[in-house]
Order: C-alpha cells, then structure tokens, then sequence
C-alpha cells in the first residue's frame, strides 16, 4: 500500500502499549504530511492507514480517537472502532 513510508505509523501497537495511555488520537493531516501527501487530508493512499491504525489501537484495548472536518469520514471511523471521533478542526 503505502511501501517504505507505511513504517512511520507502525508503531501504532508501541504507543498503545505504554504504561498509563488509555487512548491513541490520529491527527490526519499530521499523519497525511508524515506519509508525503501534505496539505491533503482525504488522499485514497492515506485514508484506509487510518482505518488500519483505528483498528490495530482497538485491539491493543485502548480507545482510538481521530478528529475530521468531514461528517462521512467520521461515521468511517466510528464503523472502524473509534471511540472518540471529533468533527470540526482544531485551528479553527
């Protein structure tokens, strides 16, 4: 899917897994910038690593949260296994 560049959102599982941390927040435009699709947050290479990353932070037991301007992209992520799921931006 996303090659070589997959790599850097990996570790999904290491940082559900620190002692204390009880929920993993997926910024997409972040994670969209670290995979080289900056200034995109929609891009068809990007959006199913969220997905993934959504349910891999579920089955390490801890609550995967996302944020999005997007309504569909939210109800997405909810069907995924999110739990704490936002729609708006914090910039604004």
């Amino acid at each position: 899917m996303l090659g070589e560049r997959s790599r850097k959102y990996a570790d999904a599982e290491k940082i559900a897994a620190v002692d204390g941390v009880d929920g993993v927040f997926i910024g997409p435009a972040d994670l969209h910038a670290s995979l080289g699709y900056p200034g995109e947050t929609a891009n068809p290479k990007v959006v199913p690593a969220i997905d993934d990353a959504i349910r891999r932070i579920r089955r390490a037991g801890k609550a995967p949260g996302v944020l999005t301007g997007v309504e569909a992209d939210a109800r997405r992520w909810l069907e995924c296994g999110g739990l704490f799921v936002a729609v708006g931006a914090d910039l604004g």
